[in-house]
Formats: C-alpha cells, sequence, structure tokens
C-alpha cells in the first residue's frame, strides 16, 4: 500500500528548513508555520478551552470564598452549601490541572513527530539513580527528537538525583530534579540542558534570540528566594527566570540558557503561559523543529 501523504504544513516545514536555517530569524520562521498548525490541533482538542476554564474556575472559587468570610458561623446552612460550592469547583480545577498538561504535550508531540523522529532512544545511566528519576526523564524523552537522544546518549552515563532545586551539571552528567512544580514538567526543563550540553547549536541560537531581546538592558538580581550571584534581564518575558544569564559566572561564556528550558517546559507541559509572547513560541517550536 502506498504511505500515507504527510501533512501539508510539514512539507512547509521542511521546505523552509531546506533553504537554510542560519540565525535565530530562521527558527523563528520555521516554528512560526509550526505552531500554526500547533494551535489548529490544540483548538480541535479543545486546550484553549479547558485552560479558560481553570481560569474562570479559580475566579469563582476565590469568590466564594470571599462570600465565606462574610457568613456567619451561626448560619450552618448557608456554610455548609458554600463549602459544597468550593469543593465541587476544586475537584473540577484537579481535573482540570491533570489533564491539560498531558493533552498539551500529546498534541505537541504529535505535531512535531510529522516533522521529524521524536523518542526511541533510552538513555544510559548510572549506578545510583533514582528509579523515579530514570522514570520521569525517560518520559520526557520521548517528546525530544531521536537524533538529540542519541547524542545524549553517545556522550556519557546519566546519574539521575532527587534534590531540594532541580539542576543540570555538566561536571558529573547529572539530572537533578525537584518535586517542586511536578516532577514531569522538571525534567523537561532539566533535561532540556542536557541538549544545551550535547547540542550546541541551541545555545547558540538561544544567544542570538537574548542578546538581541535584551539588548541594552543591565543584569538584574533575580530576587527574594535566589542567590545574590542569580541574576536576570527581565526583557517582556512572561517569567523574570527566562532571562536568565549564566555567561558572567562562566567568565563571559556559556552554553546554558534559561530561554530554551523555561520555553520548552511551557510549550510541552503549559506551566507558563506563552501566549503573549509569539516570537518566543515560534523559537521553541523552530529549535524542536529544525536544530
Amino acid at each position: 500500500p502506498k504511505p500515507a501523504p504527510e501533512p501539508a504544513f510539514a512539507d512547509r516545514v521542511k521546505a523552509r528548513i531546506d533553504q537554510g536555517v542560519a540565525g535565530e530569524a530562521d527558527v523563528r520562521e520555521v516554528g512560526a508555520i509550526v505552531d500554526e498548525e500547533l494551535n489548529k490541533r490544540l483548538a480541535a482538542k479543545g486546550v484553549d478551552t479547558m485552560a479558560e476554564e481553570m481560569r474562570d474556575l479559580k475566579v469563582q472559587q476565590d469568590r466564594l470564598w470571599q462570600e465565606r468570610n462574610a457568613i456567619p458561623w451561626s448560619d450552618d446552612e448557608r456554610r455548609r452549601a458554600n463549602w459544597d460550592e468550593v469543593k465541587r469547583l476544586g475537584t473540577r480545577y484537579e481535573e482540570l490541572r491533570r489533564t491539560l498538561p498531558a493533552l498539551q504535550e500529546a498534541t505537541v508531540r504529535e505535531t512535531l513527530a510529522d516533522i521529524r523522529p521524536l523518542g526511541g532512544v533510552t538513555q544510559r545511566w548510572a549506578k545510583g539513580t533514582r528509579r523515579e528519576i530514570r522514570d520521569a526523564v525517560e518520559a520526557a524523552c520521548e517528546s525530544y527528537p531521536t537524533d538529540w537522544l542519541q547524542m545524549s546518549r553517545d556522550k556519557s552515563e546519566l546519574l539521575g538525583k532527587k534534590v531540594a532545586r532541580g539542576f543540570y551539571s555538566p561536571r558529573d552528567n547529572s539530572i537533578n530534579l525537584s518535586e517542586h512544580g511536578g516532577l514531569e514538567s522538571v525534567a523537561f526543563h532539566e533535561f532540556g540542558h542536557r541538549i544545551e550540553d550535547v547540542n550546541r547549536r541551541v545555545g547558540q541560537i538561544e544567544a542570538e534570540f537574548y542578546d538581541r531581546r535584551t539588548a541594552g538592558e543591565s543584569l538584574r538580581w533575580l530576587g527574594k528566594g535566589y542567590r545574590q550571584d542569580e541574576k536576570t534581564r527581565f526583557d517582556q518575558f512572561v517569567e523574570p527566570y527566562m532571562g536568565k544569564d549564566y555567561r558572567p559566572a562562566y567568565g563571559g561564556s556559556s552554553q546554558f540558557f534559561e530561554v530554551w528550558t523555561m520555553g520548552v517546559e511551557a510549550m510541552f507541559r503549559r506551566t507558563y503561559d506563552l501566549a503573549s509572547d509569539p516570537e518566543y513560541r515560534h523559537l521553541i517550536l523552530g529549535i524542536l523543529a529544525a536544530l
């Protein structure tokens, strides 16, 4: 039988890649084509509608809590009715909170899979790796390009640890995950740093994008909860951490940034809303499709 024809959008993406992807502007052009298709698929699955419902539920819950504070303790019937409604809304909110990231991840993955192979390469794990860390990273790897995974496997074993604050260390090739934010989301983020380590083109494109976006802006402390040497350029990023610059700590040169890792986490797990920053979305999708 004849193979099924590729979606038209994939032909457009591949044609644009064949024209050459020299810099971050080219990457974003590729990403814009992917984003157009992705948005159609997300809309067809009701993802945006579900996200809007979550926002509405949060507003309703806040209103009910305010109303509860005004109900006299002696009015058991009204307090019980209020509490029942709070629980009902909370149950639906938690249902969506669990469902939405998985649906987002699956939709992004199926869209990218029309362009290039994803997953299929198991990482090599060092002795002492915690099983839940390995499992979380391997699950995230199924959404990463296959050739990137092979680069990582060829470079070295990985050591998976559980820590209070996640990080990737190129010194001992360790991926350190915390449960803050959920292991699934943190796994996408920290394995993204692994990709920066094994595919230096990602960091080069990040640097171009970052330097253009933050031109003329000075580094500033990230604020409470961060070390004094953790500094960022705020730009118009939806989260200040996206602008963190590691280069001063590495003598002025580093392939590590947070633009890519925060972006890939947001793209797959909806941890941050990039809707207000389309060129950032295009950068992340372009990196995933073209590099």
